[in-house]
């Protein structure tokens, strides 16, 4: 639970794969909830969809620096430096955070934690078409 922009409520995203479960089944059981306000169902296609990885990797002096390097292609953040080891901080697609553990695999994962997907809809490309009224000439 998040909290929201409105302190009266908390935003929860869930994920579902609606392969295995129908997403009318789950929107159902979900309205049973009593706090439950609303329900908005979001397609790939219509969200904005992040994750977040932390990540200690092993990082020797003569490692450190391309450790950095991949940090820096995929804009994630050091966190924190020890003697053989890194804390690093990315957010993304799970895709790109999946491409980004593969990367950091070889140097040595000592921990990594991902946080579930968060998301809000995709804003609104174009503005609204306003509608013109025919305006007759006078004579």
């Amino acid at each position: 639970m998040s909290p929201t922009e409105d302190e009266r409520f908390s935003r929860m995203t869930i994920v579902v794969d609606t392969e295995s479960a129908p997403i009318e089944q789950i929107t159902k059981q979900l309205n049973k909830l009593v706090p439950v306000v609303k329900i908005l169902e979001l397609a790939d296609a219509d969200a904005v969809e992040r994750e977040m990885l932390l990540a200690t990797v092993k990082a020797s002096a003569e490692l450190r620096s391309h450790v950095t390097e991949l940090v820096s292609i995929f804009e994630a953040k050091i966190l924190d430096v020890g003697h053989e080891a890194m804390t690093i901080m990315a957010s993304g697609t799970p895709g790109k955070l999946d491409a980004f553990s593969e990367l950091l695999a070889p140097f040595g994962i000592v921990e990594l934690q991902r946080i579930g997907r968060i998301a809000l809809p995709k804003l609104a490309r174009r503005p609204k078409a306003r509608r013109l009224r025919a305006v007759s000439g006078g004579s």
